[in-house]
């Protein structure tokens, strides 16, 4: 069985003050590390806000979570003709539910998020109950659901922080960050542009939501990764939402140095041999391992090994692993491999000593 042994060091890093070059003219913003959930700039962070179609991030992640994308959807009347942006669905018409999602995150189609919310949760109603329960789980306590799409009601909010902390959690979903990551998109007789301009106006975004209503002002949820640092942004009643958030990520990235937390073969290793000429083999971590690291970073890892090898082992053979972790979260890992040969000895019979013996 292998062994673990968990081993605790601290990287420091000097950085600049956690200020913005620009200023950021919104109701509430937000600005996190994905991996760590990290606050790195805010202003009224948790103030309980509406939050318009970015509440379409948790639509999608819940029905991800809870249906099966490649289900044939057919339209109910109920998903017809709900006010706002649309796809112009028709009662009986059949999408599957990877097209509807696409529809929702992409044109942020109301109809189509009403679409996805009776068939996952049966009713619209059971839905909104399985949002508010993820909510509840993901720690956002400053938010309720009210609705699957964002439109105006009273009883419907979130914060800057916690539509921060659900972005993090919904772009760890590959087929989410397929999703909000497209472009453009083909939907049979439609053809759909992803609303989020900030995929064509920032090299770095790798996904998000917009939203806007009379009542919530424009409001924006996005991500970017650059040199592996992977950051969310969250702006709820922001007139210049574009510009806040590029001005947010380039700060936010101008936080992080690049460090090697392992060079490849600076961890060397004695294992016992079972059943060889040989008592032990030497090993190595193979690769480097890298992180983008922010002041005051925690780093840990583990180092996964057998208490023992079995004869035969080949130089390059895998012996084990060890994993980085960023603030008790996954970092990187590299192989441990044999750097030299234990052949197999085979211990002689009883036969096999008598014949010896005469010989």
């Amino acid at each position: 069985m292998r062994k673990v042994l968990p081993v605790l060091f601290a990287l420091l890093f000097a950085v600049q003050a956690l200020t913005v070059s620009a200023d950021v003219y919104a109701d509430g913003y937000c600005l996190v590390d994905m991996d760590t959930l990290a606050v790195l700039s805010q202003s009224d962070a948790h103030e309980h806000l509406p939050m318009a179609s970015t509440t379409k991030i948790m639509t999608a992640i819940v029905a991800l979570e809870n249906g099966d994308i490649d289900a044939v959807v057919t339209i109910p009347k109920q998903a017809v003709g709900v006010e706002g942006s649309s796809v112009y669905l028709k009662a009986g018409e059949k999408l599957t539910l990877e097209q509807l999602l696409y529809a929702v995150m992409l044109q942020s189609a109301n109809d189509a998020a009403t679409a996805v919310a009776i068939e996952v949760g049966g009713s619209e109603e059971n839905f909104v109950a399985m949002m508010n329960d993820k909510a509840a789980e993901l720690g956002m306590k400053d938010t309720c659901f009210a609705n699957p799409h964002g439109l105006p009601d009273d009883g419907h909010f979130s914060s800057a922080y916690d539509m921060a902390v659900l972005m993090s959690y919904a772009m760890g979903n590959s087929e989410f960050r397929k999703i909000t990551s497209t472009e453009n998109k083909n939907l049979g007789e439609r053809y759909i542009s992803n609303h989020n301009k900030l995929l064509w106006l920032y090299e770095y975004c790798t996904g998000g939501k917009t939203g806007f209503t009379k009542k919530a002002g424009r409001c924006l949820v996005s991500s970017a990764e650059k040199d592996g640092a992977r950051l969310a942004c969250v702006t709820l009643g922001a007139p210049n939402d574009w510009n806040d958030h590029k001005e947010l990520f380039n700060y936010g990235f101008s936080l992080y140095t690049a460090e090697t937390l392992c060079a490849a073969g600076e961890r060397e290793f004695r294992l016992p041999v079972v059943g060889s000429t040989v008592q032990y083999v030497s090993a190595v971590n193979t690769d480097a391992v890298s992180a983008s690291l922010l002041k005051d970073d925690s780093i840990t890892f583990t180092v996964e090994l057998d208490r023992f090898l079995y004869a035969p082992v080949s130089a390059g053979d895998s012996v084990g692993r060890i994993v980085f972790y960023r603030n008790g979260r996954y970092a990187g890992e590299s192989d441990i491999t044999a750097t030299e040969p234990a052949e197999y000895y085979e211990k002689p019979s009883l036969w096999d000593k008598i014949k010896s013996l005469f010989d």
